[in-house]
C-alpha cells in the first residue's frame, strides 16, 4: 500500500496541538532561565563581598580583609574554602575601631554642575555626618576639583579639621575629577604613616559631572594609581546634573582586570545624593579582619572562595605572602552566585528582557492553537469513518503509525491526566464546564494545560523571588498559586455564563420564529430544522446538536431538555414542558409558544428595570470593592518601601491576608443584597 501525501484534518488538529505544547513548553523555560540573567544585574543590590587584602605571612594562620556589601550591621558568620576544602574561621573583628589606620581621601566634585537640584547641599551634608561618626583609628583627608584639583585638608584624624575644610568647599567651574583622583593618591603616597601592610585605605568619590578639566590619559592614570596602592573607591554620582558620570565611574569602579574594585551608587535627583554618599560610605565600617587556618605551610598559589550573606567571591594569591588591591588578587569566578554561567554577561539584562517577551509570545501562541484552532463536531465525528483513507484521493490509504506517532507523548500525557482525574471524580466535572463555555477541549486536554499552568506560575515566581529579592518569598508564590488555581475555571464560568445570557436573549424570538414556521404548515421536528439555520449561535448551535441527536434516534423532546440542563436555563425548560404537555393533551402549539415567548419578554422588561434600580448600588460595590485595590497600588507606586513590608514581613502577610479575607466577605455580603432573583 502506498502512503499518502494527505493529512486529515484530524492530525492536523493533533499536529497543532503539538505544536502548542511544545510552544508552552519553550515559555517555561525562558520563564525559568530569564531569572538569571537578571540576577547578574541584580548584583548592585546583593553584590558578593569585596576582598581588599590577604595577609598569609603568619604560618598556620591567614589573615582576609573583607568588605561586607550585603548591607548587615554587623558581620557574624563568613564561610571560608580554601581549594575547596572547607577551613575553620577563628575570628571576625572590624576594621574601624581596631588598632589598623583607616585613611580615607574624600574627593568631591565641586563644580558648578553639582549645585543644581541641591545636590551640593545633600552631598555635603552626608559628608559630613559620615566625619562626625568617625572612630578614633579613621583618618580623612579632603580634596575638592571644581576649577581644577586643589588639597582643601591632608589626612587628619582631627573631626573639626576636616568639617572646617568642608566648610571652606566653594562650588565653581568645572570639574577635574580624575585630576582630583590622582591628587588623592599622592596624599596617600606621600603619607609617612600610611602603609599598605598596616593601614587600610580608600578613596570616597563624590561626583555631580563628568570629567572637563583633567589632563589627558587622566581617567588611566587615576584608576593605575589607586590600583597600585590597593585602594578602595567608593563613589556616589549625581546623575541628573546633565552631564552623567555613571557610565565612566562604574567602569572605573568595576573593572576587575585593571579598575581598582569598589563600588558605585547614583542618584538621579539631587536629594537623592546624599543617600548615595551615606550609602557608599557605609562600607568604610564594613571592613572586617577574618582570620582563619590555613590547610597548607607550603609556598605556592592558593585559591579560596569567601561567602557572605548567601554571596560568594573567589580570589588567587600566594602563601606565605602579602597581598593587597582587588586587582592584583585576581578575582576567579564567583561560586554560589545566582544565574547561569551562559548570563553571567554585561547583556544580560537585556537577554532577560527578551526571554521573558519571548515566553509571553509563545504562551499567547500557544493558547491561541488551542483555543482558536481545531476542528467541527462534524468534521470529528466523521473523522472516524474517514480514517485510513485519504480524501482528496480515496484510492490510497494513511500511515496510521505516521500520522499518531507524533502526538503519541502528548496523547499518554493527556490519557493519564484523565485517568487520575477521573478516580478523583473531577473528570465528569470538567467535562459540563468545558460544555457549558462550549470550548474545542477534551476534559483531559484543559486539565493537563490547567496544571501546566499553574505549575509555570509558582516555579516562575518562585524564580523571580530568588533572583530579585534575595530569597524565596512563600507568601507570593503562594497568592500567585491562588490566582492561577483560581482564574481559569473562573474564565471557563464566564465564558459559560455570557453563552448562557446570549442564549436566553434569544429565546423569546426563537420561540417567535418557531411558532411562526408551525402556522406555516411545518411540523415541530420541521420547525426546529428551519429555525436552527436562521437564528446566530449560541441558539443556532444548540438546535443543531438537538436535531442531529434526533436524526440518530433521540427522542426530540429528550434532545431539548438536555440542551435546557446543558445550559442550566429555566425559560428554556419550561418552553420544553409546555411542548411537552401540548403534544400529550394536545391544542394550538403555535399559539402556546407565541404566549411562553411574550411571557419571557415581560420578565425581562421587569429584570431590566430591576437592573436600573439597583444599579447604583452595583457600581457602589464595584467602588468600594476596587478602591482598596487601587489606592493599594498607588500607595506602592508612590512609596513601594512602605508597602513592601505587607509583603517581606510576618506581621505584615497576616495584615494583608486577613484585609483580602475581609475585603471579598464585604463585597460577596454587598453582592448579595443588591441580587434580586425575578
Amino acid at each position: 500500500m502506498q502512503s499518502a501525501t494527505h493529512r486529515g484534518p484530524q492530525s492536523r488538529v493533533l499536529d497543532a496541538r503539538l505544536i502548542a505544547a511544545m510552544a508552552a513548553i519553550v515559555a517555561l523555560i525562558c520563564l525559568i532561565a530569564a531569572p538569571s540573567a537578571f540576577a547578574q544585574d541584580e548584583g548592585e543590590a546583593s553584590a558578593p563581598p569585596i576582598i581588599r587584602r590577604v595577609d598569609s605571612r603568619a604560618a598556620g594562620t591567614t589573615q582576609l580583609t573583607v568588605v561586607d556589601t550585603s548591607g548587615a550591621s554587623s558581620l557574624t558568620e563568613v564561610a571560608v574554602q580554601e581549594e575547596g576544602a572547607d577551613v575553620q574561621v577563628t575570628g571576625i573583628n572590624p576594621v574601624v575601631g581596631s588598632d589598623l589606620p583607616v585613611y580615607t581621601a574624600i574627593v568631591f566634585d565641586t563644580s558648578d554642575l553639582m549645585t543644581r537640584q541641591d545636590a551640593y547641599e545633600g552631598a555635603k551634608a552626608a559628608v559630613e555626618q559620615l566625619v562626625r561618626a568617625k572612630s578614633d583609628n579613621e583618618l580623612f583627608a579632603l580634596v575638592v576639583t571644581g576649577g581644577g584639583a586643589r588639597v582643601l585638608s591632608e589626612f587628619t584624624p582631627s573631626e573639626s579639621a576636616v568639617l572646617e575644610s568642608l566648610d571652606r568647599m566653594d562650588p565653581v567651574g568645572k570639574s577635574a575629577l580624575y585630576d582630583g583622583v590622582s591628587t588623592a593618591v599622592d596624599l596617600f603616597r606621600g603619607s609617612d604613616t600610611f602603609q599598605t601592610t598596616d593601614a587600610v585605605g580608600q578613596i570616597l568619590l563624590v561626583a555631580g559631572s563628568g570629567d572637563e578639566l583633567s589632563s589627558e590619559g587622566g581617567f588611566s592614570i587615576a584608576r593605575g594609581g589607586a590600583s597600585s596602592e590597593g585602594l578602595l573607591v567608593l563613589a556616589a554620582g549625581f546623575e541628573g546634573s546633565g552631564s552623567n558620570p555613571a557610565s565612566a565611574l562604574r567602569e572605573f569602579v568595576n573593572n576587575t582586570t585593571t579598575g581598582t574594585g569598589g563600588a558605585y551608587l547614583g542618584a538621579a535627583e539631587g536629594s537623592g545624593i546624599g543617600e548615595a554618599v551615606a550609602g557608599v560610605g557605609s562600607l568604610i565600617s564594613s571592613q572586617y579582619l577574618v582570620d582563619y587556618n590555613t590547610t597548607t605551610d607550603e609556598p605556592g598559589g592558593l585559591d579560596v572562595t569567601v561567602t557572605v550573606a548567601g554571596a560568594a567571591t573567589g580570589l588567587s594569591f600566594t602563601n606565605e605572602a602579602y597581598t593587597d588591591g582587588v586587582s592584583a588578587l585576581r578575582p576567579a569566578s564567583i561560586a554560589g552566585g545566582k544565574g547561569l554561567a551562559i548570563f553571567q554577561q554585561p547583556m544580560g539584562l537585556y537577554l532577560g528582557l527578551a526571554l521573558v517577551l519571548l515566553a509571553a509570545g509563545l504562551a499567547v501562541y500557544a493558547l491561541g492553537v488551542l483555543f482558536a484552532g481545531g476542528e467541527s463536531r462534524l468534521e470529528s465525528m466523521l473523522a472516524n469513518y474517514s480514517d485510513g483513507f485519504d480524501v482528496e484521493r480515496p484510492g490510497e490509504f494513511v500511515d496510521e503509525d505516521e500520522e499518531t506517532g507524533s502526538g503519541a507523548i502528548l496523547e499518554r500525557a493527556f490519557a493519564m491526566t484523565e485517568g487520575f482525574a477521573e478516580r478523583q471524580g473531577l473528570l465528569a466535572r470538567a467535562e459540563v464546564m468545558l460544555e457549558k463555555a462550549d470550548m474545542p477541549l477534551r476534559a483531559g486536554e484543559a486539565l493537563f494545560f490547567y496544571v501546566t499552568i499553574i505549575t509555570s506560575l509558582v516555579v516562575g515566581v518562585a524564580f523571580l523571588t530568588v533572583a530579585f529579592g534575595g530569597g524565596l518569598n512563600l507568601m507570593l508564590v503562594l497568592i500567585v498559586g491562588l490566582l492561577g488555581l483560581l482564574l481559569p475555571p473562573a474564565f471557563v464560568n464566564y465564558k459559560a455564563g455570557r453563552r448562557q445570557k446570549a442564549f436566553v436573549a434569544q429565546l423569546p424570538d426563537t420561540l417567535h420564529l418557531l411558532a411562526g414556521t408551525l402556522k406555516a404548515g411545518y411540523s415541530l421536528q420541521q420547525g426546529f430544522e428551519a429555525t436552527s439555520h436562521e437564528v446566530v449561535d449560541p441558539m443556532g448551535a444548540e438546535l443543531r446538536r438537538v436535531m442531529t441527536e434526533a436524526r440518530l434516534g433521540r427522542d426530540l423532546e429528550d434532545a431539548l431538555e438536555s440542551a435546557a440542563e446543558r445550559l442550566e436555563s429555566d425559560d428554556f425548560a419550561w418552553a420544553v414542558m409546555a411542548i411537552k404537555i401540548q403534544r400529550e393533551v394536545g391544542g394550538n402549539l403555535a399559539e402556546l409558544l407565541m404566549t411562553v415567548g411574550e411571557t419571557m419578554q415581560a420578565r425581562d422588561r421587569l429584570r431590566g428595570e430591576v437592573a436600573a434600580l439597583t444599579a447604583e448600588g452595583k457600581v457602589s460595590a464595584i467602588v468600594l470593592g476596587l478602591l482598596p485595590v487601587g489606592l493599594g497600588a498607588a500607595m506602592w507606586v508612590i512609596n513601594p518601601d512602605y508597602i513592601n513590608l505587607l509583603i517581606t514581613e510576618r506581621t505584615g502577610n497576616f495584615m494583608l491576608g486577613g484585609a483580602i479575607t475581609l475585603a471579598l466577605v464585604g463585597f460577596a455580603w454587598m453582592k448579595k443584597v443588591i441580587s434580586i432573583e425575578i
